[in-house]
């Protein structure tokens, strides 16, 4: 499979919550890479069956006391703004890590998301799969990725179970 190596985006996974406008703070960096179609959809290209909304950052006019702007916001890029999972695109361009116009998905896996320091939530079963045949043993990543899948699962379920929580007062 090929992909458009302009399409491809590198996105977080965070918890977003409707009542709290805007994305919870974790101290989990999860990471996905999506795939930006023409109509502005977005696809994870690594599983393909994780659909959550898509927000993008905008800069945002926040200053210091020495008058030096930071910070960002973010807004609704793709999907409908819900409490839940969602991605958040980075402003890293995978354009530079690739030659060519198009990446193979085989590349884009041996290249950039199996030796990456980032914690990518899908690529275990991927790391599964190759870790015979691959050139430096896998298997310590592969202990770190679950280790890190777990603990964000386990995120991800107390803060649904707050959003739940919080409904059921409020509402």
């Amino acid at each position: 499979m090929e992909f458009k190596k302009d399409q491809l985006r590198l996105a977080q996974m965070r918890y977003y919550s409707v009542s709290h406008h805007g994305v919870e703070k974790s101290k989990h960096e999860v990471y996905a890479i999506l795939l930006e179609s023409e109509d502005h959809s977005f696809c994870n290209v690594l599983n393909p069956g994780m659909e959550f909304p898509v927000y993008k950052r905008i800069p945002f006019p926040n200053y210091t006391l020495d008058k030096e702007s930071f910070g960002t916001k973010i807004s609704l890029a793709s999907g409908e703004e819900k409490d839940g999972l969602c991605y958040v695109l980075e402003s890293d361009s995978l354009n530079k890590f690739f030659r060519g116009d198009t990446v193979s998905m085989d590349t884009l896996l041996e290249k950039y998301v199996i030796p990456s320091r980032r914690f990518f939530y899908d690529r275990l079963e991927y790391m599964e799969e190759r870790k015979e045949g691959y050139d430096y043993p896998l298997e310590d990543k592969i202990l770190n990725d679950t280790i890190q899948r777990e603990e964000f699962d386990q995120y991800i379920a107390q803060c649904e179970e707050e959003t739940r929580k919080e409904k059921e007062y409020y509402y």
